[in-house]
């Protein structure tokens, strides 16, 4: 409860105990950068991706490691559905 409490009070101590979603794909590329510093190879990253049925790098628009170890990752199939629906909810509120 001393560290919920602590990292609630000081930014430093909340970006160390629970650090920031990292960026490893923008745009179907990969950030090397990234991937070295969280000690993953590129191969691991494509394993993840794909057991989250994606089917590789080239698919995705952007991705990220969250704090926890688990990757989110926005395709560009399904931010192209998520435009087209917010495109028809302003045809519908017109």
């Amino acid at each position: 409860m001393l560290l919920s409490v602590a990292q609630y009070k000081n930014k430093r101590i909340r970006g160390f105990v629970s650090p920031e979603a990292l960026k490893v794909i923008e745009d179907g590329r990969v950030i090397e950068k990234s991937l070295r510093r969280e000690l993953m190879t590129r191969e691991e990253l494509v394993e993840r991706l794909r057991a989250r049925g994606i089917g590789g790098i080239e698919e995705v628009r952007v991705a990220y490691i969250e704090s926890d170890g688990d990757i989110s990752a926005l395709t560009y199939r399904e931010s192209d559905r998520h435009r087209a629906a917010a495109a028809e909810e302003v045809k519908k509120a017109e």
